[in-house]
C-alpha cells in the first residue's frame, strides 16, 4: 500500500526589519514548512518618484531582505515566493492568501507577523482564524510568539457551567512544567460529581440528573478539541489518563471564570 501522502505546511510571512533571521526563527518551530510566501505592500518595496533619500534607502533594505530570506528558503529545499499587493487593504489580503490555499488544498498554513501596515496584519490574522493556522507575532529580536486564535465561541464555554467547573479544578492542580503530569481522570470524575450542573443538551435532550462517565467524557473531550486542556497517558501506566490545563485553558479561565474563585 502506498503510504498518505504528508501534509504541506505553508508559512506566509509579512516582511519585518530582519526577514532573515525571522525567517529563521519560524522554521525552527514544530511542523516542517515545505512552502513559504513573502507577502509585501508595494507602496514599502516599489520605488515612487518624490521619495526621499531615507525612504527609499528603507525600501531597499526591504527588498534586499526578501531576496535573502528567499535564498535562505531554496537553500534548504523549501519553495519559496513572493507576492507584492498594492493596494493593500484587508479584502486584497484575504483575497491573496485564498489564492495561495486554492494552490495547496488542504495544507497546513502559518502566518508570522513582522512588518507591514494594519489591514496587512488584520487580513493575515483573518484568515489564520478561517484557514485554522498558527500565527505568531515576530520581535526585533527575531523572537517569535504564538498568538492563539480561539478555537470555540465564547457563547459555546460560557454555556455549559461544567466545562468552567473542569477548568477551574485543573486550574488549582496545574501540571509540572517539563515532566507528563496531570490529575488522573478517576480523581477528576470524583471531583466533578459534586459540581455537576444538568444542562440539556443540544438536540433538546433532557440532561441526566446525575454526572455519568459518557457525559464526563463528552466534556473532556470538547475541552481537549478547543486545546483548553491536555490528555496523557500516565508514563508506566499507559491505561490511565491525565489531564491538565493549557495555556489557552488559563487564558480562558482568566479571561471568563477567574472572578469567580
Amino acid at each position: 500500500m502506498t503510504p498518505p501522502a504528508s501534509r504541506e505546511h505553508v508559512l506566509v510571512i509579512s516582511p519585518g526589519t530582519d526577514l532573515p533571521a525571522i525567517l529563521a526563527s519560524a522554521l525552527t518551530e514544530p511542523g516542517a514548512v515545505t512552502h513559504t510566501v513573502v507577502i509585501a505592500e508595494g507602496p514599502l518595496v516599489t520605488d515612487r518618484t518624490g521619495e526621499t533619500t531615507q525612504e527609499r534607502a528603507a525600501k531597499v533594505a526591504v527588498r534586499a531582505g526578501i531576496t535573502r530570506a528567499h535564498d535562505l528558503a531554496l537553500s534548504l529545499g523549501i519553495p519559496a515566493e513572493h507576492r507584492t499587493l498594492d493596494p493593500v487593504t484587508i479584502d486584497t489580503v484575504c483575497t491573496a492568501i485564498m489564492g495561495i490555499a486554492a494552490q495547496h488544498p488542504g495544507a497546513r498554513f502559518s502566518f508570522v507577523l513582522s512588518g507591514g501596515t494594519a489591514p496587512l496584519a488584520l487580513g493575515l490574522f483573518r484568515m489564520a482564524a478561517w484557514l485554522d493556522g498558527d500565527v505568531y507575532f515576530a520581535s526585533r529580536k527575531a523572537v517569535l510568539q504564538k498568538l492563539t486564535v480561539p478555537k470555540m465561541p465564547a457563547s459555546a464555554l460560557a454555556a455549559n457551567p461544567n466545562y468552567e467547573a473542569i477548568l477551574t479544578l485543573l486550574h488549582k492542580k496545574p501540571a509540572v512544567p517539563g515532566v507528563i503530569s496531570g490529575v488522573p481522570r478517576d480523581e477528576l470524575f470524583r471531583a466533578m460529581a459534586d459540581m455537576y450542573v444538568p444542562v440539556r443538551t443540544l438536540a433538546g435532550r433532557v440532561a441526566r440528573p446525575q454526572l455519568t462517565r459518557g457525559n464526563f467524557g463528552q466534556f473532556l473531550a470538547t475541552l481537549v478539541r478547543w486545546g483548553l486542556i491536555a490528555e496523557n497517558e500516565m508514563p508506566g501506566r499507559e491505561a490511565i489518563r491525565l489531564y491538565a490545563i493549557t495555556p489557552d485553558g488559563e487564558f480562558a479561565f482568566a479571561l471568563y471564570f477567574s472572578h469567580t474563585l
